[in-house]
């Protein structure tokens, strides 16, 4: 069977993440936590009986091919993979239509690949939730004696998040263009036309009424471009005006964090970084049980989130601080999102800020390909799925997930 390539795992994928809206099928081509996450979410939508139906239309002329960016250690490389759509959202609760948001954005994937020779990494069987190695799953699982192959279990989208996108490709641009400026020419000629009858009533000349139609929409159509370039104007200065701090803090988290983690990690990448911070908040966010999750070591009651039935990111984080004492390194975020929330009888979208506290051990680099579904116990060496027991099922020792991955350790809503 011919390997698949990043575009088609892509594609795959942005179909799939719809599908799940309509059905609840899990994306096949997502890993474990992406798979667990939506997990959460759907248990989340069925608690107040809430569906999503996504609908992602790629933008002809805003981006022909997929974009990618790639970054590795030893044992996987992730491909940092994007593309232009146009997203709509329709939420319904109860069946009935509440809300629907339609945007221009960009959908970044992370597509890890698991290296040649590497084949001894632990993972989650598909078929049984067992947690072997990649090598034992193709020979067959230990436990269920599903053989899989290679495709099955790599390459998978491990982290995904949408962007809002400004640009427009050159198609765009002319739709737009000629849509105004035909609607300006239609306006001039109703404006003209009580003239045109008139003039015909008092035997007026019939080519000086059609000139004079013709230089009227002229002017009216040249009068529809210059209304779209004051609306694409203003759209620029409102949003600029809204995200011009979010965007100077972001640049300058990106540059500061960078600078910051290289010195312990050399292979770190903010945007690895920026889709987990997402992919932890959005757990912690439609997780029932907070005081058995592994991704979260704060107060139970600082977490209000009971009521969001969907979370988007809007592309801003700003650092606070970081710092590092003995093995580990602690960091102080604000995140902006765009959450929709369950309230009264329908939905409510509204912005939030949040500020969150992440720790990590920096005394060994990061894993690409570390799950939460498949870790290792430090004290016995067993692997086990943490998203259902913090405690080891073999040795009852506590895992602790901030020895292999970020953890948030506090979060709280701002004004």
């Amino acid at each position: 069977m011919q390997e698949k390539t990043d575009q088609q795992i892509y594609e795959d994928f942005a179909a799939q993440l719809c599908e799940w809206g309509k059905s609840g099928a899990l994306p096949a081509s997502g890993n474990q936590d992406i798979r667990y996450g939506l997990e959460l979410q759907r248990k989340r939508m069925e608690k107040y009986h809430v569906k999503i139906e996504y609908r992602l239309n790629l933008r002809e002329g805003r981006q022909e091919h997929v974009s990618s960016a790639a970054f590795s250690d030893l044992h996987y490389t992730n491909k940092l993979v994007w593309k232009a759509f146009r997203k709509e959202a329709d939420y319904f609760r109860e069946g009935r239509k509440c809300l629907s948001v339609k945007d221009n954005q960009l959908l970044y994937t992370i597509v890890t690949w698991l290296n040649g020779g590497t084949d001894r990494a632990p993972y989650i069987c598909p078929n049984c939730g067992a947690v072997s190695q990649v090598s034992e799953l193709l020979e067959g699982c230990p436990y269920c004696h599903t053989r899989f192959l290679m495709s099955d279990l790599y390459p998978k989208v491990t982290n995904y998040y949408f962007l809002r996108d400004y640009g427009l490709g050159e198609q765009e641009a002319g739709n737009s263009v000629r849509k105004w400026m035909v609607a300006g020419a239609a306006a001039g000629m109703v404006l003209r036309l009580p003239g045109i009858l008139l003039g015909l009533f008092h035997g007026e000349n019939l080519f000086f009424l059609l000139l004079s139609t013709l230089l009227t929409m002229g002017v009216t159509a040249g009068l529809g471009y210059f209304a779209l370039s004051l609306s694409l104007a203003f759209r620029v200065f409102k949003d600029g005006f809204k995200q011009a701090p979010r965007a100077a803090a972001q640049i300058k988290a990106k540059k500061e964090l960078t600078s910051f983690m290289k010195q312990f990690d050399p292979g770190f990448t903010f945007e690895y970084f920026f889709g987990k911070v997402q992919s932890l908040v959005k757990i912690l966010m439609f997780a029932d049980d907070r005081e058995n999750l592994a991704v979260y070591e704060g107060r139970p009651e600082e977490c209000s989130f009971d009521d969001i039935a969907d979370a988007q990111f809007e592309g801003a984080v700003s650092l606070n601080a970081c710092r590092v004492e003995g093995d580990y390194c602690h960091l102080d975020l604000g995140v902006y999102m765009t959450d929709v929330y369950c309230r009264n009888q329908g939905l409510h979208q509204q912005s939030d800020r949040f500020r969150i506290g992440l720790c990590r051990n920096i005394s060994h680099p990061v894993d690409y390909g570390f799950s939460i579904k498949g870790v290792s116990c430090k004290s016995c060496g067993a692997s086990f799925d943490a998203t259902r027991e913090r405690l080891c099922p073999y040795c009852r020792s506590r895992y602790d997930l901030k020895e292999d991955d970020w953890v948030i350790t506090y979060i709280r809503r701002q004004p």
